[in-house]
Protein backbone atom coordinates (compact mmCIF):
# COMPACT_ATOMS: atom_id res chain seq x y z
CA UNK A 1 0.00 0.00 0.00
CA UNK A 2 1.40 3.66 -1.03
CA UNK A 3 2.56 5.71 2.23
CA UNK A 4 -0.04 8.64 0.20
CA UNK A 5 -2.75 6.07 0.73
CA UNK A 6 -1.81 5.25 4.33
CA UNK A 7 -1.42 9.16 5.12
CA UNK A 8 -5.10 9.45 3.49
CA UNK A 9 -6.86 6.48 5.64
CA UNK A 10 -5.35 7.97 8.76
CA UNK A 11 -6.18 11.79 8.29
CA UNK A 12 -9.74 10.97 7.36
CA UNK A 13 -10.05 9.27 10.67
CA UNK A 14 -8.75 11.80 12.45
CA UNK A 15 -5.91 8.98 14.18
CA UNK A 16 -8.66 6.80 15.66
CA UNK A 17 -9.74 3.31 15.14
CA UNK A 18 -12.86 3.73 12.63
CA UNK A 19 -15.06 1.26 14.76
CA UNK A 20 -14.71 2.07 18.86
CA UNK A 21 -12.82 5.57 17.97
CA UNK A 22 -9.83 4.84 20.51
CA UNK A 23 -7.25 7.62 20.25
CA UNK A 24 -3.89 6.46 19.04
CA UNK A 25 -2.46 8.97 21.39
CA UNK A 26 -4.34 6.58 24.05
CA UNK A 27 -1.73 3.52 22.51
CA UNK A 28 1.72 4.56 22.38
CA UNK A 29 3.00 1.19 22.08
CA UNK A 30 0.68 -0.05 19.51
CA UNK A 31 -0.01 1.37 16.30
CA UNK A 32 -3.43 1.86 14.67
CA UNK A 33 -3.29 -0.08 11.73
CA UNK A 34 -4.90 -0.06 8.54
CA UNK A 35 -6.92 -2.99 7.43
CA UNK A 36 -9.34 -4.11 4.55
CA UNK A 37 -13.20 -3.74 5.70
CA UNK A 38 -13.90 -6.20 3.77
CA UNK A 39 -10.71 -8.96 2.73
CA UNK A 40 -8.82 -9.66 -0.30
CA UNK A 41 -9.75 -13.21 -0.21
CA UNK A 42 -13.30 -12.32 -0.10
CA UNK A 43 -13.27 -9.99 -3.01
CA UNK A 44 -11.63 -7.04 -1.11
CA UNK A 45 -10.17 -4.50 -2.88
CA UNK A 46 -7.53 -1.55 -2.36
CA UNK A 47 -10.02 0.75 -2.86
CA UNK A 48 -10.47 4.16 0.39
CA UNK A 49 -13.61 3.04 0.94
CA UNK A 50 -12.50 -0.25 1.89
CA UNK A 51 -10.24 0.33 4.03
CA UNK A 52 -10.24 1.31 8.05
CA UNK A 53 -8.00 2.68 10.89
CA UNK A 54 -8.59 0.07 13.33
CA UNK A 55 -7.21 -0.82 17.01
CA UNK A 56 -5.86 -4.10 17.99
CA UNK A 57 -9.33 -4.77 20.24
CA UNK A 58 -10.84 -5.17 16.40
Amino acid sequence: MEARVRTFVRERAFNRCEYCEREQATSPLIRLQIEHIIPIKHGGGDELENLALACVRM
